[in-house]
């Protein structure tokens, strides 16, 4: 009787149904076959209420992403960082690797921008560099990279902000030359990630008073805006 009503309630269920009721009936319908000694179909129930979860998990981290979007947009840093915290939970509940290396990568953003913990936004985008390293994901890296620079030169570790703009120059210069692609022919947003880059290592050069190195960033900088925006923008 378990069974069939488990059954009916699968079979019940709209495709636009909270994935955790179907995770729920999925794991009721697993303990049925389990009474009845049918291992095999127990094993693919108990498969399903688990992608069942996965599932729920994915909407559980992007509703919360959002709401952490809404509540920085108005200036609630608190509230955001709660929210990307309670999605970084969910992600690590879940197992999704590259969710986790984004959201530690976010959280670590809206700290320094909402005038947060540096020091907390420096350990969150440290993590996110190493799960980026884990994944693969070298551009995220790069980005992360350079967020990173920026946190340790606010809290006054020039030398440590120039090691970390180093590190995205290489990786972003590494990415360019692996596709084979000219300047010219590179999206917009890459060419800007690059100025930005050039800009901020020429920044910290003057705060060390190294104007030579300075003047050179910031003259590549400059003429990577150009390519970016145009000469009379």
């Amino acid at each position: 009787s378990a069974l069939s009503c488990y059954s009916a309630a699968l079979q019940a269920l709209p495709a636009s149904a909270d994935p955790a009721l179907s995770q729920s009936a999925y794991r009721g319908l697993a303990d049925a076959y389990r009474g009845l000694g049918n291992a095999d179909l127990a094993a693919s129930a108990q498969a399903q209420a688990e992608a069942a979860l996965s599932s729920n998990l994915y909407l559980k981290v992007r509703e919360l992403e959002e709401t952490a979007r809404k509540l920085q947009e108005a200036k609630q840093t608190e509230g955001a960082v709660t929210a990307l915290e309670a999605a970084l939970d969910a992600a690590m509940e879940g197992g999704d690797l590259k969710a986790e290396g984004r959201l530690c990568a976010r959280l670590g953003e809206v700290l320094v921008e909402g005038g947060g913990d540096l020091s907390k936004a420096r350990d969150y985008q440290r993590v996110a560099l190493q799960i980026f390293r884990e994944v693969g994901d070298r551009e995220s890296a790069a980005v992360t990279w350079l967020r990173l620079g920026t946190v340790l030169r606010k809290s006054g570790d020039v030398k440590q902000a120039l090691s970390a703009y180093s590190r995205s120059l290489q990786v972003q210069r590494d990415l360019l030359g692996s596709a084979k692609v000219h300047i010219e022919k590179t999206p917009k947003k890459t060419v800007m990630l690059l100025a930005t880059t050039l800009n901020n290592l020429g920044e910290a050069y003057m705060l060390q008073r190294k104007l030579p190195e300075a003047k050179l960033r910031l003259q590549e900088a400059l003429e990577m805006k150009r390519r970016g925006l145009g000469p009379h923008h």
